[in-house]
C-alpha cells in the first residue's frame, strides 16, 4: 500500500511538473512575437495589468487548490463528504471571486491613475473578469489533488495556457493589422486570452467531473451531519496559515509535504 501511494505521489508530481514547464515555456515563447507586433509601448501596457492576472492565477492554481486538497485528503475514503466539501468550497470561492471582481472593476480608474496612466482602466477591468472563474478552477483542482489525482489539474492548466497564449497572439495580430485600433485596445484583446483560457480550463475540469459518480449536496446531509462546518473551515484557514509560515521560514516552501508548487 505504501509503495502504491508513493508511486501515485511521484506520478502526480511528474504530471504537475510537466504542466508547469509547459506553462513557463509558453509564457516565454509568446513574448517575442507579441512584442514585435505591439512594440515596446504595447508590451508595457500589457505588462502593467499582468500582476492583477498573476494574483488571480495564483489563487486558482495554487492557493485555493492547496487548502481544499488538504481538507479533501482528510476525508479520504468518504466520497460523499469530499463532494459535500467541494460544493461548499465552490460557494465560498464564488463569493470571494465576485467580491474581488467587483472591487477591482470599480477600483480600476483609481488604480490606473495611481499607476500614472488613466488609459489602463480598460485592461485592468478586463483582467478583473478572471476572478469570476475562481470557484470553478480553484475548487475542482483542489478536489482532485486531494484525491491524489493530478491529471485534471495538469490538463486544465496546460489547456488554459495554450488557449491564453493563442488568444494573445491572435488578438494582437487582429488589433494591430486588421482593426488598427489603439494599443490600449490591443492590450485588452490580448488580456481577454486570460478569460477565454480560464474558461477553457474550467470546461476541461467539468468534463473530468462528469466522469465522477453522481452526487448532489443533499446526499451527504441525508445520511449524516456535514463533515465540515463554517467554524471548522475558519480553524483550517488559521492552522494552515501558521503551517505555511513555519514551512516557508524553514524550507522556503509552503506545505512542502503536501504540495509540489512553491509559494
Amino acid at each position: 500500500m505504501g509503495t502504491k501511494i508513493n508511486t501515485t505521489l511521484f506520478q502526480g508530481a511528474l504530471i504537475l511538473t510537466l504542466a508547469s514547464l509547459l506553462s513557463k515555456l509558453l509564457s516565454a515563447v509568446y513574448r517575442v512575437p507579441f512584442q514585435n507586433m505591439v512594440g515596446d509601448e504595447g508590451f508595457y501596457i500589457f505588462q502593467q495589468a499582468y500582476p492583477f492576472y498573476g494574483i488571480s492565477m495564483t489563487l486558482s492554481l495554487t492557493a485555493a487548490p492547496l487548502f481544499i486538497s488538504k481538507v479533501v485528503a482528510e476525508y479520504n475514503g468518504d466520497y460523499n463528504a469530499q463532494r459535500w466539501f467541494l460544493e461548499r468550497s465552490k460557494r465560498y470561492l464564488g463569493v470571494l471571486g465576485f467580491v474581488l471582481f467587483i472591487a477591482l472593476f470599480i477600483a480600476a480608474p483609481w488604480l490606473a491613475n495611481t499607476m500614472g496612466d488613466p488609459s489602463l482602466t480598460g485592461i485592468i477591468r478586463v483582467t478583473s473578469v478572471t476572478y469570476l472563474l475562481l470557484p470553478y478552477l480553484g475548487s475542482y483542482r483542489g478536489f482532485y489533488q486531494g484525491d491524489n489525482d493530478m491529471t485534471p489539474t495538469a490538463v486544465s492548466q496546460a489547456v488554459e495556457q495554450v488557449v491564453r497564449v493563442a488568444i494573445i497572439i491572435v488578438g494582437a495580430y487582429i488589433g494591430v493589422y486588421v482593426l488598427d485600433v489603439s494599443l490600449y485596445h490591443v492590450g485588452e484583446l490580448a488580456m481577454s486570452g486570460a478569460i477565454i483560457g480560464g474558461a477553457a480550463g474550467a470546461i476541461i475540469l467539468a468534463v473530468f467531473d462528469k466522469k465522477a459518480p453522481w452526487f448532489t449536496a443533499d446526499t451527504y446531509n441525508a445520511t449524516g451531519k456535514p463533515p465540515v462546518t463554517t467554524w471548522n473551515l475558519a480553524g483550517h484557514v488559521c492552522r494552515d496559515y501558521n503551517e505555511c509560515f513555519t514551512d516557508l521560514v524553514s524550507n522556503g516552501r509552503c506545505f512542502s509535504n503536501f504540495s509540489f508548487v512553491s509559494c
